[in-house]
C-alpha cells in the first residue's frame, strides 16, 4: 500500500451534480408555477411556495458535494494505492468477443418475445447487473477505440445492443454507452466522437419513447413511422428532470411504510442478498407498486445527517477523479457517480450502492494513478 501525491487535474464532475440539482429543481418549480404536466401528476400535488420551501434540499445537496470535495482536496496528497497482481489479457480480440457474447445474449432474451396487449412495459433485458455490464461493454469498446483496433466493430455491437434495451425494454440503460462516449470524447477532445455520440443519443430517447408505445402492442416489426412520429411528439423530459424533485418532495410528505437503520444497513452492503442474514420486506419500501421511494427518500427518511454524508462522499469521489491518470478509467469512474446520482431519486438505495461501490474499488485499485511519491 502506498500513498502518491496528485498529479494532472482531470474534468470534475462535480459541475455535473451541480447543474443537474440546479436544472432539476428550477424545473421542477417551474412546473409547479406553469402547471405542467409532470408523471403521476405531481404538478397538482404543490403550490410555488411549498418547492420553494423545499430549497433546503437541494441546497443541502450542493453545499455537502462542495465541502466533500474540498475534504478531498485538502488529502490530495494522500491517495491510497492497493497493488494487484497484472494479468495480460487485454487482447483487441478478447474486448470485441466479450462485446458480441453480450450482444448474442441479449438477442436471446428477447427470442421469446410475445404479444402484450396488457399495456404494461414489460422487462427482458433488466435483470441486477445489466447496467453494470452495460457500461463494461461500452468500456471495451472504449479501450479497442483507444487502440485503434476493431473498434469499429465494437462500437457497431454496442449501439446494436443499446437499440435492444431501447425499442425492446423502452428502458432509458440504452443511453449509458453514449453518454459514457460523450464524457469520453470531452476529455480527449474528440470533435467526431462528440458529434456521434450526440446524435445517438437524441436517435435514442425517440427509441426509448417508441418502445414505451410498443409495449401495448409488441410485434416483431420494431418501428414503423406512425409509432415513430407518436413517441417523439410524447416525449416528455420533465421526468428526467423536474420528476426527480417532486417525487423526493412526495415521498417525504406521504411516506410512512418505514425504513429502519437495519434496512439501511442492509442496503448498503455490498455482498449478495442471500449472504445477509436479514431479510426486509423491500415492498415497504415503495409508495405504491409504480413508484419506490428512492436512494434519497430512504436517507432523507432514515435521517438528514446520513442524506448528507452521502452527497459528501460523493463530492469526495468526484474530487479525485481530477487525479486520476487515465481518460478512460476517469471517465468509468464518472459515468458511475453521475449514474448513482441521478438514478438515486428513482431507483432503491440497495441498487445503486453497486455503482457507488464499483466507483470505489476502480479508484483504489487503479493502476493508472500519477505516482509521484509524497515529500516529507
Amino acid at each position: 500500500m502506498k500513498a502518491f501525491n496528485t498529479g494532472e487535474k482531470k474534468l470534475s464532475p462535480l459541475y455535473f451534480f451541480y447543474s443537474y440539482i440546479l436544472i432539476s429543481y428550477l424545473w421542477s418549480l417551474y412546473s409547479i408555477y406553469t402547471n405542467t404536466h409532470v408523471s403521476f401528476n405531481y404538478h397538482l400535488n404543490f403550490t410555488v411556495e411549498e418547492v420553494i420551501a423545499y430549497s433546503y434540499i437541494p441546497f443541502s445537496q450542493i453545499l455537502f458535494i462542495w465541502i466533500g470535495s474540498v475534504i478531498s482536496y485538502k488529502t490530495r496528497f494522500y491517495f491510497i494505492q492497493f497493488k494487484i497482481i497484472k494479468i495480460k489479457w487485454y487482447s483487441s480480440h478478447l474486448y470485441l468477443s466479450c462485446i458480441m457474447l453480450f450482444f448474442i445474449f441479449c438477442l436471446i432474451q428477447v427470442s421469446d418475445i410475445n404479444i402484450n396487449t396488457t399495456g404494461e412495459i414489460k422487462r427482458y433485458l433488466e435483470f441486477k447487473g445489466s447496467h453494470f455490464l452495460l457500461l463494461l461493454v461500452t468500456l471495451l469498446a472504449l479501450i479497442n477505440f483507444e487502440k485503434r483496433r476493431f473498434y469499429k466493430i465494437s462500437f457497431l455491437f454496442v449501439i446494436l445492443t443499446a437499440i435492444l434495451y431501447a425499442v425492446i425494454d423502452g428502458s432509458r440503460a440504452a443511453l449509458l454507452p453514449f453518454i459514457f462516449a460523450i464524457f469520453f470524447s470531452l476529455i480527449r477532445k474528440n470533435k467526431k466522437l462528440f458529434f456521434y455520440s450526440s446524435f445517438f443519443i437524441i436517435c435514442i430517447l425517440v427509441l426509448i419513447a417508441t418502445g414505451r408505445v410498443m409495449s401495448r402492442q409488441y410485434s416483431r416489426d420494431l418501428i414503423d413511422l406512425y409509432l415513430l412520429i407518436e413517441a417523439t411528439s410524447n416525449l416528455n423530459l420533465s421526468y428526467f428532470f423536474s420528476f426527480s424533485y417532486l417525487h423526493l418532495f412526495t415521498v417525504n410528505n406521504e411516506f410512512q411504510s418505514g425504513f429502519s437503520f437495519k434496512d439501511f444497513l442492509y442496503s448498503i452492503t455490498p455482498i449478495p442478498s442471500s449472504l445477509i442474514p436479514y431479510s426486509p420486506d423491500t415492498s415497504n419500501w415503495r409508495l405504491d407498486v409504480y413508484r419506490p421511494i428512492g436512494a434519497q427518500g430512504s436517507l432523507l427518511y432514515q435521517s438528514l445527517f446520513l442524506f448528507n454524508f452521502f452527497h459528501l462522499i460523493l463530492g469526495f469521489i468526484g474530487e479525485r477523479i481530477k487525479y486520476i491518470k487515465g481518460n478512460i478509467i476517469a471517465s468509468a469512474v464518472f459515468i458511475l457517480l453521475a449514474l448513482t446520482f441521478v438514478v438515486s431519486f428513482q431507483y432503491n438505495l440497495r441498487s445503486i450502492q453497486w455503482y457507488l461501490w464499483f466507483a470505489i474499488i476502480i479508484l483504489i485499485f487503479s493502476k493508472k494513478i500519477n505516482r509521484r511519491k509524497v515529500l516529507r
